[in-house]
């Protein structure tokens, strides 16, 4: 909670906290960006094939008229998906710090085998400042409470942080092995979620906002360490596993910030954010020549801003911004938490926004995560976030299938799920056995099989229609442990069925209960 306003972005989970592709690039612009890295001694891998979606095609989002593709009329639990894959996956420092390498061998694989080509690093450094009171915006009030680097690093502010483990070696040299690659955000502070909430201060005496509010200081001090980081990181790595590194991760998760989005700032915040843009782009363009940017919005539906005008301001940075081709746009869709949301209307306004910047690639960042942590089934992310948003963008990637569909974070079932939809091009349609019931007073046994796995149950009491409780399996330490031993709350009568991790349900079985 700031000032009263919730905001969640990626940065909102780890569950719920602050501190918490794809069509490939078109081949014009591919074979321009790899005469680019080559010349640098940064060259890539090859990017095409693999993960192309089916739905549109990939240089304009569009159908063959070259009007965006039309919705299929079938509702969105029945139409058939388009077959339009994850290319990508976000993940987090505190969930890597301690793998070792085989673990990032493990993981690295498992992605490969779901058809990913890029593991998107959100940060690889993270400065948390004590920011629960308020010292008035100005960033050097707010004391340093811990540092995170997950490679040893020489600059004043990291020396002697990393644990003794290079987790961005072991990354890269796991990309190498499986023939992924790293997209790589150099530095978390949280210090950004103090801005956007009004119009940004001013000390005392100023009246410039551009030059000299708060929120310019902190982003011009974020920029310095971020390029610093990058160089350091373009140092150590390039040689080595250049070829595993294909763009950058501009870390602010900018949102719909309310005077921006109302016409009222004057437009001062376009012009700060554009200036904190500009300074990282023009340094990736200095140390790394043609290699991508790529940055992740998030907005509030039920904070400030309609689509439209959120994709207005969007338009406002993007005039001020010096982005380069290839340079990718890839807004979370956001649905996580407001499962409501009209993403065709908010991804159709993204598309317009990026159709003014010439050069600039709109990718869509699809969450596979709900309210309180929980995991999104499989056959709903597919169909009510990535066809959806896929009808606009070249490219679809997740946050995260590292958090929630590993089957060494969750119940593996997820990944078995979608590794199915991956090899056929369908979801599995197959409902699970009908439950075989045992009750004990008030506690009931129950066995059911399925092709892939049990990812819930649904209980309902005295008629077949009233839904009571549905339990959904996280992992085997969470809700997975009453998928098998339900204990209901009052006797009675009741309806108990299955359903997997493509939503499909098994009939249901009747049983009566007593104290």
């Amino acid at each position: 909670m700031k000032g009263g306003r919730s905001v969640t972005g990626m940065t909102g989970m780890k569950e719920q906290r602050w501190a918490e592709k794809t069509a490939c690039p078109a081949d014009k612009k591919f074979w321009k960006r790899l005469g680019a890295w080559i010349m640098t001694g940064i060259c890539t891998a090859s990017l095409l094939g693999g993960c192309a979606g089916t739905a549109v095609s990939s240089k304009t989002g569009s159908g063959e008229s070259g009007q965006p593709a039309a919705a299929s009329s079938a509702p969105a639990s029945e139409a058939e998906p388009s077959g339009r894959k994850i290319c990508g996956s976000f993940i987090q420092p505190w969930l890597v710090e301690n793998w070792t390498q085989e673990r990032w061998d493990t993981e690295i694989q498992m992605m490969a085998e779901a058809g990913m080509q890029y593991i998107i690093l959100q940060s690889v450094v993270d400065f948390t400042y004590d920011t629960e009171q308020d010292r008035g915006k100005d960033p050097a009030a707010y004391p340093l409470k811990s540092r995170l680097a997950l490679y040893p690093s020489s600059l004043p502010e990291l020396e002697g942080v990393n644990n003794g483990v290079d987790s961005l070696k072991e990354c890269l040299e796991a990309c190498k092995k499986y023939g992924l690659q790293a997209i790589i955000g150099p530095v978390s502070d949280n210090r950004w979620w103090l801005y956007g909430w009004g119009v940004p201060e001013t000390p005392a005496g100023s009246t410039d906002i551009v030059n000299d509010s708060y929120m310019t200081v902190w982003t011009r001090e974020n920029a310095d360490v971020s390029n610093r980081i990058a160089s350091e990181i373009t140092a150590l790595y390039g040689k080595d596993y250049g070829g595993q590194i294909y763009a950058w991760y501009y870390n602010n998760e900018v949102w719909n910030i309310d005077v921006a989005c109302a016409g009222t700032d004057g437009g001062v915040y376009a012009r700060i954010l554009s200036n904190s843009l500009n300074l990282s782009l023009r340094h990736y363009s200095a140390i790394t020549p043609g290699m991508p940017m790529l940055i992740s919005s998030f907005c509030n539906p039920t904070m400030a801003g309609t689509a439209a005008q959120t994709g207005k301001m969007w338009e406002d940075i993007f005039a001020l911004t010096e982005f380069r081709e290839g340079d990718i746009f890839s807004p979370q869709d956001s649905f996580g938490n407001n499962t409501s949301m009209d993403l065709d209307e908010w991804t159709a306004a993204y598309k317009k926004a990026v159709d003014t910047k010439p050069g600039l690639i709109l990718w869509s960042n699809n969450e596979n995560f709900r309210q309180g942590g929980a995991v999104a089934r499989v056959d709903e992310f597919i169909r009510r976030q990535v066809d959806v948003t896929a009808k606009y963008a070249e490219a679809n990637i997740c946050f995260s299938w590292n958090h929630y569909y590993s089957p060494l974070e969750k119940n593996p079932g997820y990944n078995a799920a979608y590794l199915d939809y991956v090899k056929n091009g369908k979801l599995d349609a197959e409902p699970p056995s009908k439950p075989v019931l045992t009750a004990d007073g008030l506690t009931v046994s129950l066995n059911s099989e399925d092709n892939i796995g049990i990812c819930g149950v649904r209980i309902y009491r005295n008629k077949e229609t009233n839904l009571v409780e549905s339990i959904q399996c996280r992992d085997s330490g969470g809700d997975g442990t009453r998928l098998t031993r339900l204990t209901l709350d009052f006797p009675g009568t009741y309806f108990i069925s299955t359903y997997d991790f493509c939503g499909n349900e098994s009939d249901k079985t009747e049983i009566t209960v007593e104290e």
